[in-house]
């Protein structure tokens, strides 16, 4: 299963939490956390939002390289 293993490090830079991105994208937070534990996988739309918002690449996000 995907995980985002960057994400939290990518929300810490942006000073953001997992409810305020959840909010943003429109899932609850509770997602959020499986997204990253990879329990589940966000939809391409929910990844996309995320990268727009944050700017940061899928790779920064899924495997947590810059």
């Amino acid at each position: 299963m995907l995980a985002l293993k960057g994400l939290p490090a990518a929300l810490k830079e942006a000073g953001m939490t997992n409810t305020e991105i959840a909010a943003a994208v429109g899932v609850s937070g509770t997602q959020i956390t499986k997204f990253v534990k990879g329990y589940a996988a966000p939809s391409l739309g929910t990844l996309v939002a995320i990268h727009d918002i944050l700017g940061k690449s899928l790779d920064e996000l899924v495997f947590g390289k810059k």
